[in-house]
């Protein structure tokens, strides 16, 4: 499970997202309101995680995000 979802994570960042208006996150957190929007896209999948039965966490991830994007103190 933990391969599946590293594999996932590494390949989110530079996915074209309908909630980011087609961009990739990567894309994204060029600008101040992209930034903004890959913040409330993590933090909805924190809180969705927390709410999970799955047994991994996905916060590892998260994080790793987070730091590849630059995000983190943005």
């Amino acid at each position: 499970m933990k391969d599946v979802l590293k594999k996932h994570w590494e390949g989110w960042i530079d996915t074209e997202l309908p909630a980011l208006g087609g961009k990739t996150p990567r894309d994204a957190v060029q600008t101040k309101d992209g930034q903004e929007a890959v913040q409330t896209l993590l933090q909805d999948i924190e809180n969705s995680d927390m709410n999970s039965s799955i047994s991994v966490s996905q916060q590892p991830y998260v994080d790793w995000a987070r730091q590849e994007l630059g995000l983190l103190n943005a």
